[in-house]
């Protein structure tokens, strides 16, 4: 009688039919089974909106602290960290690669491991969720904003732990064994945010007086070993931003992220401009070549919070670099108008110092560009088609959660000492940042890393088992102005990607992406674990 009634809901896609009959029949051992069958002949079939209201029906029934602990009694989670797992492999698969279907349920599984987590549930059940989707964030082959979600919702885990639990959790085997591969990521990931994002979980995983000893383990080079311990909870986001400027710039052409600071930002004829914060020493404007996109920070003049902007490889229809004096312009067209406040406009241009023109144009050159193509003509010029795109690839989707408990960016230590505030000078990551621009570096196995940006070399992201070895790469870009123009791939499967996961100008308020500005009080200090 249940599968009948179960059935009719499903095909019906009526939730609140479902949880009736869910909660009719009782939330027991019996109930979970037949869901688990009926979930997993679903994801053999790819019937993915089947599963996707089932795991909705249980994020209703979670909602509710006393069916929670039931569900939780008779084995939910290892049923739903099993789905979540199928769900992922199939996404992974060349079949389903891509599947707008399968990331939005993926979605609804990073939801509901976040109600799991800031439940009272004990260390052991917590660590297997945190693994899970710290996993997910290490995995090069899942779409970089999944990625990225996966990871926040990590911290925000964490964050909502009690002191207690967060000193089980760092002394966790699987936890300890995790910490190697995150701090690795941090050096591969490819995309600013992530790693932003990774350096917070590695902070929070840590106590303050272990994490000196620590980061020597995890870093091979001593600079960026001692650039890490300099990250402080109450100035998280700068220090972070100075430690991964360092980071980025100490790989030279290997980088897989490009900084600059720019000069001016303009959205049409309005003018961007850097978040509004005293210890905020540049305009900082990040280039992924892992995400392929131009991401950076606005101040918002309507919040206190900062706003993320996202310039998409897939969204972009073409760009200019021009040089104006003293100054090298950056201008991209979109292929659709955004709305950023009262402003409406397709094109965002940025400006740079001259002195970044050969290394700006390799940056470019590598997120929006890579490989030769032959030039035609445009109305901006001499304009190049870009090589064809993976069209199993998806780089961004819109995805905005305004009742996601947000954690202060300022908050990611595990525990920060009461030694004075620092001096508003320049820190160890900061110097050497500064200093590597015109130097060369050896890392303990002899590889030399120059900063110097050439033509001829690149890096794909890895496995965090793989060597990361330089590609052979042809962007052919002059010292002149230049033009490049997108074409799209129009194969059915991506226009229907397309069609659900455009985002023109990415635009994430704080809440929904990072977490700034906001400083550590004594007592946010206080309640951090040891």
């Amino acid at each position: 009688m249940m599968e009948i009634q179960v059935e009719n809901c499903l095909a019906h896609a009526d939730l609140t039919r479902l949880v009736f009959v869910l909660r009719s029949e009782g939330l027991n051992r019996t109930t979970l089974i037949r869901m688990d069958q009926l979930v997993a002949e679903d994801l053999c079939r790819c019937r993915f909106g089947r599963v996707l209201l089932v795991l909705k029906s249980f994020g209703i029934l979670s909602s509710d602290a006393d069916e929670l602990r039931e569900l939780i009694d008779v084995g939910l989670i290892v049923k739903v960290v099993l789905w979540f797992q199928s769900v992922q492999e199939l996404l992974m698969a060349d079949a389903h690669r891509g599947s707008g279907s399968l990331i939005n349920l993926l979605e609804e599984f990073i939801d509901f491991f976040l109600i799991l987590g800031q439940a009272c549930l004990p260390v052991s059940q917590l660590s297997v969720i945190l693994l899970q989707l710290a996993k997910m964030a290490l995995e090069p082959e899942i779409h970089f904003p999944l990625r990225l979600e996966a990871i926040q919702t990590f911290n925000s885990i964490l964050e909502s732990m009690s002191r207690e639990q967060r000193s089980l959790i760092q002394h966790e085997q699987n936890q300890i064994q995790l910490l190697f591969q995150l701090a690795a990521a941090v050096l591969t990931a490819g995309d600013y945010q992530l790693q932003l994002s990774l350096s917070e979980a590695l902070c929070r995983l840590t106590a303050r007086r272990d994490r000196e000893q620590k980061s020597v383990e995890w870093f091979s080079s001593h600079e960026v070993s001692r650039a890490f311990c300099d990250i402080r909870g109450a100035d998280f986001e700068v220090d972070c931003r100075r430690f991964l400027n360092f980071v980025n710039g100490y790989h030279g052409d290997q980088s897989r992220v490009y900084t600059f600071a720019c000069l001016r930002a303009f959205l049409g004829s309005t003018q961007l401009f850097c978040p509004k914060d005293e210890k905020l020493d540049s305009f900082w404007i990040d280039f992924n070549m892992g995400s392929e996109c131009v991401s950076f920070f606005i101040d918002d003049p309507q919040g206190f919070l900062w706003e993320s902007v996202h310039l998409l490889r897939e969204e972009v229809n073409h760009y200019t670099i021009k040089v104006q004096q003293e100054e090298i312009v950056l201008k991209v067209k979109l292929n659709n108008p955004i709305i950023l406040h009262n402003s409406r406009s397709q094109t965002v241009e940025l400006s740079f110092s001259s002195k970044h023109h050969k290394d700006l144009e390799e940056a470019v050159g590598k997120v929006f560009q890579k490989g030769p193509s032959s030039p035609r003509t445009s109305e901006w010029g001499t304009d190049q088609a870009p090589p064809t795109t993976d069209k199993h690839r998806a780089h961004s989707y819109s995805r905005k959660r305004p009742s996601r408990k947000i954690l202060p960016m300022s908050s990611p230590c595990s525990s920060e000492d009461s030694s004075p505030p620092k001096l508003m000078g320049q820190n160890r990551a900061e110097i050497l940042f500064d200093q590597i621009k015109n130097s060369t570096f050896n890392d303990s196995a002899g590889l030399q890393f120059t900063c110097a940006l050439t033509d001829e070399s690149s890096v794909l992201e890895h496995h965090l088992s793989d060597d990361l070895q330089p590609v052979s790469h042809n962007c052919d870009i002059s010292p002149k102005d230049q033009t490049v123009d997108f074409q799209r791939d129009n194969t059915p499967k991506h226009d229907t990607l397309q069609g659900r996961l455009r985002v023109n100008l990415h635009i994430r308020s704080a809440q929904a992406l990072l977490r700034m500005r906001t400083t550590l009080t004594m007592s946010d200090l206080s309640a951090c674990c040891c």
